[in-house]
């Protein structure tokens, strides 16, 4: 009788977990719009609230933007300052001394930095409003190196990258004034694809 039970019992854990695997994974049917919607909808809140990056570029005496990312895989944000006129990243780490001052972008790019691999640490990473392009250095803490360039969005978007299906990984994403939507890519590392379409304002 135990031998029975012990047997059912294996089956019984063996099949729930099959379930809840299959439950958990990702397909086309189980997205979850309002999620993304709600999301996408904070991170143009956001760019509302504050004074937008964009316009503070070219009216601040010193063109720099605060980034904040954990670059070097210590759990805490390191204080970061973008130069947009130089396209310089100057990131202060905290047991790590001096500075680290990595080129990676042009005047008139905006910082994007997020953990766009699912690796730690982050990316630096900059979209560039002229072309749309995501322009991702993949090589972390040899940077610059490893570059990724995606398409993704037009002059007068706005990039608002996020881990938007809970996976542990940032999407590249955009937001849209002209149409009140946001443009988010689900099918990571292989942009642009997967592209879901939700409403912002």
């Amino acid at each position: 009788m135990k031998k029975h039970f012990s047997i059912n019992l294996m089956i019984y854990l063996l099949t729930l977990g099959l379930v809840l695997l299959c439950s958990n994974s990702y397909s086309e049917d189980n997205i979850n719009l309002e999620a993304i919607s709600k999301l996408a909808q904070n991170k143009v809140k956001e760019i509302q609230n504050k004074t937008k990056q964009v316009d503070d570029l070219s009216t601040t005496s010193n063109n720099t933007v605060n980034v904040y990312a954990d670059f070097d895989c210590d759990g805490s944000y390191e204080p970061t300052i973008w130069d947009d006129a130089t396209g310089k990243w100057s990131i202060y780490r905290y047991y790590h001394w001096p500075r680290l001052v990595v080129q990676w972008g042009l005047s008139g790019d905006i910082p994007v930095a997020a953990n766009y691999d699912w690796d730690c640490p982050e990316e630096i990473a900059i979209w560039r409003p002229s072309t749309g392009n995501w322009h991702i250095s993949s090589n972390n803490q040899s940077w610059p190196s490893g570059e990724v360039v995606v398409q993704w969005g037009l002059y007068g978007d706005f990039p608002i990258p996020g881990d938007y299906d809970g996976d542990g990984i940032d999407e590249i994403a955009i937001y849209r004034p002209s149409t009140g939507k946001c443009h988010v890519s689900l099918h990571n590392q292989s942009w642009p694809n997967g592209e879901v379409v939700v409403d912002c304002d």
